[in-house]
């Protein structure tokens, strides 16, 4: 997936964006007949951040989203900005069926680890990987640069010692990681960044190391979710036939994005996916210079791609480096450079010092690890108390039973009250555990059964601002933080759909820089907990982002709460032909948005007509085949209306097709 703003076409069934001129879509196949709508990169990625309801968010602490790049069958690719370093960098979020998967989690955290030890100057840097807050990130080098299925659309063809020279990059970088033991299986051009500075053109960085490996299946061609494993035009034989497959997958797929870039276009064409693989299969290929008779393009090369066309493995070059070697060959025997050079990205585009690279990183943890004796000391004991705390909140099932009244000490997961469904329970946030931090009240919660849907309230205090976090057993990150933003504010979590089996939820004082934590020994607060099964028409938190989505079902309303703060409820449709309407119900106070991305084109908007306590509505148009739309909720902060109601369910419903 490219992270470059680029010239795009999307396919209105499956919503995934790619360089415009396909004649159907690499994800599904959907075939493209010229009536997709075109909006310019530029605008699509303005309407799209100012919907999009991570943007502006920190994941994981420490990456604030500034805005979409890109968005695949695999995920979304944001550009964001390291808190701390204060470096750009890209993150690719896991797309929800993909994150929740525990096995596939598990299979991404195998594939991002093998990918991260990656060096070679033409392989994108992997810097982070990990899971925050329910969603799965990978975090690399944002390149500002264009990737090569947009060079070959603007110039239709190159020549083919600008091709060698790319092709040698590629060759290098994919050859280091074979060393490695990792197989692309997914090269093509959009997974090509071209790069340019003052000095070089053409600098190559190869995208999606190990991702497509997570499409894998022992089921063939086709995944659970119905996608094509890798792109038809660039499939190897063995890797459609679903043979036991190696690293010449990658060889074949390299020489066909040469054929591409030669000649304008792929091996094999189809109308439909299906017969572009019988193709590759059955049909023998025509030679590059009889497929672009009017180009001058030399025999060698149609030697060398031909070579690496290969249908029998056999016959193909046997390793990356063999096949570099021939372009290398070719190159100097054409006075050029092999084009394998070591570019730093903040030389691109006269960005210096505004891109992270690997240097950044690992300076900025050498800095976190150069402290004076005392800094380290104290930054010892936080390390143990924060694994501590950390095996505490995962790893203890010891818990205390509450009668009323909260017991102390309950400080930690080890010493919870368990929380009682229709019980509620009294606290006081007492005596500080020191200068820096107040007292904490934590208990357990333990969903049984069917009744999974919790709401979560605490009464306030007059003097202390109050949040509540919810961890989940076995998680680094809480579940959910709740904080109205003032003092003598009720906190509340409602519609929350747990699906584990045990959380801790903790009751805490915000905590203000200059000031001492607070001590109230005499005005309790009440925290409640009520438990219900999950009805089909009831919001399910958190769906606060478009990888969390919930399904908007023609007809079937839905009940949401705009429960906190920042709470934002995002909700797709189910696809359809015909004209739809989406009409959200208003809130008594409260001035509900309505945003609206249509992920076919990227296209955002927010619809505000009406003021507090009225409802908004929306038309969709019939498009003539299926898209995907998503749309947000939100409360807009005006003079004399609330941010948010706990208390009170909006109503949206999509209207069935006429």
């Amino acid at each position: 997936m490219s992270t470059s703003t680029q010239a795009l076409t999307s396919c209105a069934k499956c919503g995934v964006a790619f360089p415009a001129g396909s004649r159907f879509c690499p994800n599904c196949g959907t075939r493209m007949d010229g009536s997709q709508p075109r909006v310019s990169a530029q605008l699509r990625q303005a309407q799209a951040n100012e919907v999009d309801p991570l943007v502006g968010q920190v994941i994981a602490d420490r990456y604030r989203i500034t805005a979409i790049l890109g968005r695949g069958g695999m995920g979304v690719v944001y550009r964001v900005e390291h808190v701390h370093i204060g470096k750009l960098m890209a993150m690719k979020l896991l797309s929800g069926d993909l994150a929740h998967d525990p096995q596939m989690l598990k299979r991404f955290q195998r594939e991002a680890q093998a990918v991260s030890k990656l060096s070679h100057p033409n392989t994108v840097q992997i810097f982070d990987f990990g899971e925050s807050d329910r969603l799965a990130y990978l975090v690399m080098e944002y390149l500002p640069g264009r990737d090569l299925a947009t060079l070959i659309e603007e110039q239709v063809a190159l020549p083919f010692l600008r091709v060698a020279q790319i092709a040698a990059q590629i060759a290098a970088s994919v050859g280091e990681a074979h060393q490695s033991g990792v197989i692309h299986r997914d090269i093509k051009p959009e997974n090509v960044m071209i790069l340019d500075s003052r000095e070089q053109r053409d600098f190559v960085k190869v995208l999606d190391f190990g991702i497509a490996k997570l499409r894998d299946s022992e089921e063939g061609l086709a995944t659970q979710r119905g996608h094509l494993l890798g792109t038809p035009h660039y499939m190897a034989p063995e890797q459609i036939r679903a043979e036991s497959m190696d690293h010449r997958v990658d060889i074949y797929a390299l020489g066909a994005l040469m054929y591409k870039a030669v000649t304008g276009d792929t091996p094999f064409v189809g109308d439909n996916p299906m017969e572009v693989l019988g193709k590759q299969l059955n049909e023998p290929l025509i030679p590059v210079r009889k497929r672009a008779p009017t180009r001058d393009i030399p025999e060698e090369a149609e030697r060398i791609i031909g070579k690496a066309l290969a249908k029998d493995p056999n016959r193909r070059h046997q390793t990356m480096t063999e096949l570099r070697d021939d372009l290398q060959r070719f190159l100097r025997s054409a006075g050029l450079s092999s084009g394998t050079f070591d570019l730093e990205p903040e030389e691109l585009l006269g960005l210096r010092g505004a891109l992270a690279t690997r240097g950044d990183v690992d300076g900025y943890e050498r800095g976190l690890r150069r402290t004076s004796r005392l800094g380290k000391a104290v930054g010892a004991l936080a390390l143990l108390g924060a694994c501590l705390a950390a095996y505490l909140f995962f790893g203890s099932d010891r818990v205390q039973e509450v009668q009323g009244v909260e017991t102390e000490p309950n400080d930690d997961p080890a010493t919870a009250s368990l929380l009682t469904p229709g019980q509620p329970v009294r606290g006081l946030i007492g005596k500080r555990k020191s200068v820096t931090e107040a007292d904490p009240d934590v208990y357990r919660v333990e969903p049984t059964g069917a009744l999974r849907m919790a709401d979560i309230a605490i009464t306030p205090l007059p003097n202390i601002d109050l949040a509540l976090d919810l961890v989940e057993k076995g998680n680094a990150q809480p579940l959910l933080s709740v904080n109205s933003g003032e003092v003598g504010q009720p906190e509340r979590m409602p519609n929350l759909l747990l699906r584990g089996d045990a959380y801790y939820l903790r009751v805490r004082e915000v905590a203000v820089t200059g000031k001492f934590p607070t001590e109230n020994v005499s005005d309790e607060y009440t925290l409640s907990l009520a438990l219900a099964v999950p009805s089909a028409g009831d919001e399910e938190e958190l769906n606060d982002s478009f990888e969390l989505a919930q399904k908007l079902v023609p007809g079937v309303p839905l009940r949401g709460l705009i429960g906190w703060e920042k709470d934002r409820d995002v909700y797709c449709v189910a696809p359809s032909k015909d004209a739809q309407s989406v009409r959200l119900g208003g809130i008594a106070e409260l001035d509900l948005v309505l945003s609206y991305l249509d992920r076919s084109t990227e296209a955002g908007q927010k619809i505000d007509h009406h003021g507090p306590g009225e409802g908004e509505q929306i038309e969709l148009p019939a498009a003539g085949n299926e898209r995907t739309s998503c749309f947000t909720v939100s409360a807009r902060e005006r003079e004399g209306a609330k941010l948010f109601d706990p208390q009170t369910r909006y109503e949206i419903v999509l209207t069935p097709p006429s």
